[in-house]
Parts: C-alpha cells; structure tokens; sequence
C-alpha cells in the first residue's frame, strides 16, 4: 500500500538535488514552496512553510 508523508524542510533546492542526483527519486513542483519526490512506491512530500 502506497504511503506519502509530508515532511518540512529548510531549502527546497538542497532537497531536490540530494533526492534527485543522490537518490535517484523522480522530483515534481507540486505547489509554491513545495515539491513532491518518488522512487517506486515511495512518495514524499516537502514543504517549507510551517504548517
């Protein structure tokens, strides 16, 4: 069963370039200040408002 979680963090740039050329996760713009990353059924999401 696929879960998502959303996580807060700091820079949104140093996220998506450590989960994409790192990790090798799939990176999505979802929304402003947001991004969504996937590797298989693995799906998370970060933010960097404070929710």
């Amino acid at each position: 069963m696929p879960l998502t979680a959303l996580l807060r963090c700091s820079d949104l740039d140093l996220t998506r370039e450590y989960y994409r050329d790192t990790l090798g996760f799939e990176v999505t713009e979802t929304a402003e200040g947001t991004i969504g990353v996937r590797l298989q059924d693995c799906h998370l999401v970060f933010t960097t408002q404070d929710l």
